[in-house]
């Protein structure tokens, strides 16, 4: 599918100076172009000035005497619902384009080849699989996007390289002009309605991955959006379109440990389906596969110690993407709980067998005790440490065979965290600490 991508603004202004606000000032600036940022925060503005970064109110000066030709926006900020912010709604009130760092990289890289993925859960680890599959082929690449890496600060590649990105709702929202070798959509479920009025806003934004798609989609059909939208891409006579079905018979899923669940089986189908598009060699796929280390707090086998295993899933802030690890273990002491996003539990009721005890903490401690009432044992006992501690009692005193202590909270972390990897951080130090005081204490003895 051909695409024309508009050259790159000749005047901006940007609001958000975070990491992605500041690399993408700093990109325009390189290039020539004016830009005018602001950012509500002082600290963070005076750090830009330290760099460099023109800095003015963007509600107090005139956009038309600057001819400003687009609004570039930090992700986070809202441009839509629940309410766009004062400046996205000026530049609306003008029609200036609204973009984000993406679109700033796509109009500066127009032939690089991209490769984008999506999903509400799984984009991460199917894209550093993505790029380690790639690595092991020899095949030149960056990986870059949602996954914590500002696309604008990627270095450059081969003409015959690949660029592997993670894409966010809120980025495709940004980046019209989004044009991928190969797109990804990995699965769809509830999140960030707040930001996207509802299901199907969420939804709509999933599907401008696809937009201009250039050679191949590839997109999983476990769910109904997704099915949906796999049924309208199948109607696009020019577009190979993949149905993300798992290759059981041709990958030996417990060869990977870094894989194991259905979640992974999906993300690395997803990864399969990517090399085969690529022509790449199926033993290099399996070699891929079997050495990749994983990512930090996405069901992270921090250590088996006396035969419990202590697995960090901080991640896991949905009671969706919660109940991908209690679908993986047995014998589970579950430490859930945190800020929640008004879910109910009473849909993991299927994983219950799978769970010994469940010790709840932070702010959704009542309601979640509310919906395990009577369904599975519990206890309140609100932090994290003094769960790590309970869990870890019980493990050594129930005598049950090879029991798994997770953190996989089905909550956000922000009423006693920074984000969820402050929260997967402690965790670990927490195991750590609390098993070289358990060996200190059996020397004593």
């Amino acid at each position: 599918m051909s695409f024309n991508i508009p050259p790159l603004p000749k005047s901006v202004v940007l609001l958000g100076l975070g990491r992605s606000g500041i690399a993408s000032a700093l990109w325009l600036l390189e290039r020539g172009i004016n830009v005018i940022a602001w950012d509500n925060n002082q600290e963070t503005r005076e750090k830009a000035a330290s760099r460099g970064i023109p800095l003015k109110d963007l509600m107090e000066f005139s956009w038309e005497t600057e001819k400003i030709d687009a609004l570039v926006l930090s992700p986070g900020i809202p441009h839509t619902f629940p309410k766009p912010h004062p400046v996205a709604q000026k530049a609306k009130d003008l029609q200036i384009p609204i973009i984000g760092d993406m679109e700033l990289f796509v109009r500066g890289n127009p032939k690089a080849h991209l490769i984008c993925i999506t999903g509400t859960n799984g984009k991460s680890t199917t894209t550093s699989l993505i790029g380690h599959m790639l690595q092991e082929a020899k095949i030149p690449c960056r990986i870059g996007g949602n996954i914590g890496i500002c696309v604008l600060d990627l270095a450059p590649i081969p003409e015959d390289g690949f660029y592997v990105i993670e894409c966010s709702s809120f980025q495709l929202e940004l980046t019209p002009s989004l044009h991928p070798e190969i797109a990804l959509l990995l699965n769809i479920t509830p999140d960030h309605l707040d930001r996207h009025h509802n299901l199907q806003g969420y939804v709509a934004a999933k599907k401008l991955i696809f937009n201009h798609v250039k050679n191949t989609a590839i997109i999983g059909s476990d769910d109904t959006e997704t099915a949906t939208i796999l049924k309208d891409l199948q109607s696009r006579k020019s577009l190979n379109v993949i149905a993300n079905v798992i290759p059981d018979q041709i990958l030996n899923f417990s060869s990977y440990p870094a894989l194991q669940g259905s979640h992974n089986k999906q993300n690395a189908a997803a990864a399969y389906h990517v090399a085969k598009t690529l022509g790449i060699d199926q033993k290099i796929v399996e070699k891929a596969f079997q050495s990749f280390p994983g990512l930090p707090h996405r069901q992270e086998v921090i250590c088996v110690h006396d035969g419990i295993r202590y697995v960090n899933d901080s991640k896991a802030t949905s009671v969706v993407a919660a109940s991908q690890a209690l679908a993986t273990y047995k014998n589970i002491l579950w430490i859930a709980g945190g800020r929640g996003k008004e879910e109910s539990l009473n849909t993991l009721s299927p994983y219950f067998p799978n769970i010994l005890h469940a010790y709840l903490i932070g702010e959704a401690t009542d309601s979640f005790a509310k919906d395990l009432e009577g369904k599975i044992p519990f206890t309140k006992v609100q932090t994290l440490d003094k769960a790590l501690l309970e869990a870890h009692s019980t493990a050594l005193s129930s005598g049950t065979k090879n029991p798994t202590i997770l953190l996989s909270p089905a909550c956000t972390a922000f009423d006693q965290f920074k984000d969820f990897e402050a929260r997967g951080d402690a965790f670990k130090r927490q195991v750590h600490e609390l098993l070289k005081i358990e060996k200190r204490t059996s020397h004593v003895s």
